[in-house]
This record gives C-alpha cells, sequence and structure tokens, in this order.
C-alpha cells in the first residue's frame, strides 16, 4: 500500500463498513481514484480483501475502544520489562502481576469484539479464538501492534510465539533493595513470595503458554484449511453451476434446432408428396391430350373420306 493510503480517509472508512457492503465500497473508490488519476492508488485499494468476520470485530474493537488497546500494548511492554528483570535476578519483578493484567485486557477486548459480532446475528464466541491470538500477538510484537491499531485487517493474525522468546532481551543490572537473593519479609515480619521468582513454576508457566499458543497455532492453521477448502468447494459448485447454465442453453438451442430441422423435414415431405401428385396429373393430362389428338385425327380423316 503507497504512502497516501494513510492520508485518505475513505480507505479507513472502508474498514468501518459491515463486511458484505466492502467489495461494493472498495470497487467505486478504486473508480474514485481512477477518475482522480492516482492510478498506483487505486490498484492497491483493488486488491484489499473483504475482512473476515473476526477482522472485521477486531477493527472495530481497536477503533471504538482504542484506550483498552494502548492500555495493553503498555501491559505487553510492561511483561517484557519483568521478563528483563527476572533475567536480572531481580526477585519482585512484578512478573505475575504484568502478565496477569495483559491477559485480562486480552480477554477484554476480545469479548468487546465477540460483542459487536454478536449484534450483527453473528455467533461471536466461533471466533473468539482468532480475536484473542491477534490480540495476543499485537501485545508481543510493535509491527503487529501498528497493524492490528490501524483498524486495517482483513484476516485475523496467527498467534505470536510469544514472551518465551528471549533473544534481543537486555539483562538490566540488580540495582537497590530489588536485587537483593532472599525472599523479602513485609511489615509484619512475614515473607512476600508472591512476587518471587521460582525458576521451577516459571519453567511450568513457560512450557504451559507455549502449549497454549502451539494449539492456538494449530487451531488457526486447522481453520485456515478448512477455510480455503470451503472457498475451493464453493468456486468448484458456482463453476459447476455455470457450466450446467451453459449446458441447459445449449440443449434448449439444440433442442430448438430440432425442432425446427424436424419442421423443415416435414414441409420438404410435403411439397415432395405434391410434387409427385403434380407430376401424375401431368402425366394423365399428356396422356388424355395425346387421346384427345388422336381423336381428333380420326375425325378429321373420317371427314376427308365424305369429301
Amino acid at each position: 500500500m503507497t504512502d497516501d493510503a494513510d492520508d485518505d480517509p475513505r480507505i479507513d472508512e472502508l474498514f468501518t463498513l459491515a463486511p458484505e457492503e466492502f467489495t461494493a465500497a472498495r470497487n467505486t473508490l478504486v473508480k474514485q481514484l481512477r477518475g482522480e488519476g492516482r492510478r498506483e492508488l487505486a490498484k492497491d485499494v483493488g486488491t484489499l480483501r473483504r475482512p473476515t468476520a473476526a477482522a472485521w470485530a477486531i477493527n472495530q474493537a481497536v477503533r471504538r475502544h482504542g484506550d483498552r488497546f494502548q492500555q495493553l500494548l503498555e501491559a505487553g511492554d510492561a511483561v517484557r520489562t519483568a521478563q528483563r528483570r527476572a533475567l536480572s535476578g531481580v526477585r519482585r519483578g512484578g512478573m505475575r502481576e504484568a502478565t496477569r493484567t495483559r491477559r485480562d485486557l486480552i480477554e477484554e477486548l476480545a469479548g468487546l469484539a465477540v460483542a459487536l459480532l454478536d449484534a450483527q446475528g453473528a455467533a461471536g464466541d466461533s471466533h473468539r479464538g482468532d480475536i484473542v491470538a491477534t490480540f495476543d500477538a499485537a501485545s508481543a510484537d510493535a509491527g503487529t501492534a501498528a497493524a492490528v491499531g490501524a483498524g486495517r485487517l482483513s484476516q485475523a493474525l496467527p498467534v505470536s510465539s510469544g514472551f518465551g522468546a528471549l533473544e534481543g532481551l537486555t539483562v538490566l543490572a540488580p540495582a537497590g533493595p530489588e536485587a537483593a537473593p532472599a525472599d523479602v519479609e513485609d511489615a509484619d515480619g512475614e515473607v512476600d513470595t508472591d512476587d518471587a521468582t521460582d525458576p521451577a513454576e516459571e519453567a511450568r508457566q513457560q512450557e504451559a503458554a507455549l502449549a497454549r499458543r502451539t494449539a492456538i497455532r494449530a487451531v488457526d492453521e486447522a481453520r485456515r484449511r478448512a477455510t480455503d477448502a470451503e472457498a475451493t468447494a464453493e468456486r468448484a459448485t458456482a463453476e459447476a453451476k455455470r457450466a450446467d447454465a451453459r449446458w441447459t442453453t445449449a440443449d434448449r438451442a439444440a433442442s430448438a434446432a430440432e425442432d425446427k430441422a424436424r419442421r423443415l423435414r416435414a414441409e420438404a415431405d410435403e411439397l415432395a408428396a405434391r410434387a409427385d401428385r403434380a407430376r401424375t396429373r401431368a402425366s394423365d393430362a399428356a396422356r388424355d391430350a395425346e387421346q384427345a389428338a388422336d381423336a381428333l385425327r380420326d375425325h378429321e380423316r373420317a371427314l376427308q373420306d365424305l369429301d
């Protein structure tokens, strides 16, 4: 998409429409852009695909609840910071709280998107997995966050590889009381371990998160394949209908030609019969004429004999 696309509000308007209105509106915009001489942008707009139900709901949720989406992105940043703190040996890094906040915001935004689908008469819960995966991915990756935040998705995004990937994370240097290796006592003298980093527990959480992401990816892939198969079946059905229509038209034309041929054959047979009857009458008339001529000659000779 060209840079001009970011400045043209008509493209944003396309993604606010109900999915069934998208294609016609897009085609109209392509014609308008061509008329304005913006052929490159018109070409780009022509490639835009109608949003799926999940993508439409995500776009609307982001547009209508941008503040909550921004909070989700901030929560994603907080999780990454907590990861760096944990790797740096900080006991009270806030990992659990940050992860819980991010998860709650994902579920909240997903609920808003599902409600939008329900309001349109669609089965919102059937798309919840795609919606959750997309918001999950947005909170984990800046590039994905920008794509989702633009509100122009045509399809839901696969779940991110998540916060389990530690490449590129900068370890924070321990500083102050947070770097103390021992568990921290609260004001009552009891040990506060709520935010303490338990390597075994963290490993289990990471493993569970990875299993969940793998399962979501598998569901997403299966759904994609099912969608592709359904689209292929629809195209095949449409082609079969067109072929059947062409066959019906050709069959009618052939039947009409056969009917016309039968009529022409019947007319030809009738003309042939008439010709036969005419030849018979002509032959009879010629014979009668010859007999009349013979009789005339006989009468003439008899008359001559009398003279």
